[in-house]
């Protein structure tokens, strides 16, 4: 998948026309926050774990109706990087699903969902992706 494909398929997963991406600097709404959550199956608790936000914070951006940019740069990362694992399970969002829950030794043992808050970890996870798409032991 290209890089475009990827971008293009994480927009679609938070609900974001393509090329609107600058809606990000911006503050995603809320809504393609929870569009993302409910598609990766994360619960509100552990999205606001992996994005670092607490739940009485989150139930204020739900009133507010938007994230910040900062919040909305996580997201829209972590969303990058799941439509990368759906590609990998051949567009098979629920095995993408369970993927990021798994225990994964290529990640030092870590659950992939649990690194999908800061950008080196997105991007550990985002680099085991290819290697598993070339076959490269981890």
């Amino acid at each position: 998948m290209t890089m475009a494909n990827v971008m293009a398929t994480a927009e679609s997963i938070l609900g974001i026309a393509p090329r609107h991406s600058d809606l990000i600097l911006k503050g995603m709404g809320y809504r393609n926050f929870e569009k993302f959550r409910a598609a990766a199956g994360l619960t509100t608790a552990e999205a606001g774990e992996v994005f670092d936000i607490p739940l009485r914070t989150l139930q204020r951006r739900k009133a507010e109706g938007c994230l910040t940019r900062e919040e909305s740069d996580r997201v829209y990362r972590a969303a990058r990087v799941f439509s990368e694992i759906v590609d990998h399970n051949e567009g098979d969002e629920a095995a993408a699903r369970a993927w990021i829950r798994e225990a994964n030794p290529g990640l030092g043992g870590k659950r992939p969902f649990a690194m999908l808050g800061t950008e080196v970890e997105t991007r550990k996870v985002s680099q085991l992706i290819g290697r598993l798409e070339h076959f490269v032991e981890t």
